[in-house]
């Protein structure tokens, strides 16, 4: 077997055995765009990127790979730090305004980092927030059981806290006192039941996982101990969330049965565009799927 990296292990350990979806989570547990200059009159913005899902093609380095996206283990991802809030296949986030409400405490010294991709995650995280609660409702709409709804609710909880220390960070660098304004796409219709399972896999199982992995990057390339643990809290709960959308896919697919074609399409959708850091992964929801009753 191919030795797993940090994150790819602590994702297996989140999910329960290594390499196993369990019938229920451990005791103790409880993709990204660019954000682009958007008026303060705006209720959203829809990010103008690609999909979700992994580019194609090889790369040397980050130049190869184009705008959004940066390179790994020879491959292209997508840059980001959490979950996409997707309606209707694009993403969205909210428009910025003056004001100082999302910002938490500053950190001590965030010298050398860089300002603007940090400005984009933290919108994204404040985005990834109404990911969750969309996902919570449309998982109690379901009859999910209540640890799924309460590691939902965990992780939401998680973004919120993502989305001010990233604000935190920008006010400690001097940055323009900015914050979210009101963001409509989190009120859209709810989509299908097979729609949620796929943005569960491209913005959880594989967005999650990638944001996981870049967090850990970015922690060993900090400029200072305060940002090495910030990168890294965040890497941690990414992989948690990463996780938690394995044991959300498994649910699903035992809940309603006919799901396991539809994740069959997409795990078939992912092989056509094989990305290292996530393949060791998907083997928890193969089996997911072999093991799922049919309908």
């Amino acid at each position: 077997m191919k030795t797993l990296t940090p994150i790819q292990a602590l994702i297996l350990l989140h999910v329960g055995v290594m390499g196993c979806t369990p019938a229920k989570p451990p005791p103790d547990s409880g993709g990204t765009a660019t954000v682009p200059a958007v008026s303060a009159a705006s209720s959203s913005a829809t990010v103008t990127t690609p999909s979700a899902k992994p580019a194609r093609g090889p790369c040397k380095t980050d130049n190869d790979c184009g705008e959004h996206y940066y390179c790994s283990e020879g491959e292209c991802h997508v840059q980001n730090l959490g979950r996409p809030l997707t309606v209707d296949g694009a993403a969205h986030v909210a428009a910025s305004r003056p004001g100082r409400g999302w910002h938490g405490d500053a950190l001590p010294d965030a010298t050398g980092t860089d300002l603007s991709s940090l400005r984009a995650a933290a919108f994204e995280e404040h985005a990834s927030i109404a990911a969750f609660s969309r996902t919570m409702c449309e998982l109690l709409s379901l009859g999910a059981p209540a640890w799924l709804v309460g590691e939902t609710q965990r992780a939401l909880a998680d973004e919120i806290e993502h989305a001010r220390s990233t604000f935190a960070v920008l006010a400690s660098l001097g940055a323009a006192p900015d914050e979210p304004g009101p963001l409509a796409a989190a009120v859209a219709p709810f989509g299908t039941t097979e729609e949620l399972l796929r943005d569960v896999f491209w913005g959880g199982c594989v967005g999650e996982t990638r944001a996981a992995h870049r967090a850990h990057a970015l922690a060993d390339q900090a400029s200072t101990p305060s940002m090495r643990a910030f990168y890294t809290k965040i890497a941690q709960d990414e992989s948690r969330h990463a996780a938690l959308a394995f044991r959300t896919a498994r649910w699903l697919i035992d809940a309603r049965p006919h799901l396991r074609a539809v994740l069959d399409g997409e795990l078939g959708e992912f092989d056509r565009a094989p990305v290292a850091l996530i393949a060791p992964l998907l083997d928890v929801l193969r089996r997911s799927t072999a093991e799922a009753p049919s309908a």
